[in-house]
């Protein structure tokens, strides 16, 4: 977890881990959580690309959290989700 005041490049330590990393992990998500609402679209985002063949239902944001933290925990395979701001 990285802590400090804004504009110090937390940011950027994150993506060169990431990218550097990207290897060692099945995937890696990054949520702009600078608002619920960026949030909540960086989920939806996920959640869509999860359900390629359209098999799921969502009736809403809810939904779509719930089916996305569920995938990932199925997964053998390390992962990284990065909530960033």
């Amino acid at each position: 977890m990285l802590h400090a005041l804004g504009g110090q490049g937390k940011s950027q330590i994150a993506l060169e881990f990431c990218r550097r990393s990207k290897k060692t992990f099945r995937g890696i998500f990054w949520i702009n959580a600078s608002s619920r609402t960026t949030a909540e679209q960086g989920f939806d985002v996920i959640a869509t690309r999860f359900n390629t063949a359209a098999t799921r239902m969502f009736d809403g944001i809810a939904s779509k959290i719930e089916f996305v933290k569920d995938s990932l925990e199925n997964w053998d395979e390390r992962w990284m989700l990065v909530f960033d701001n």
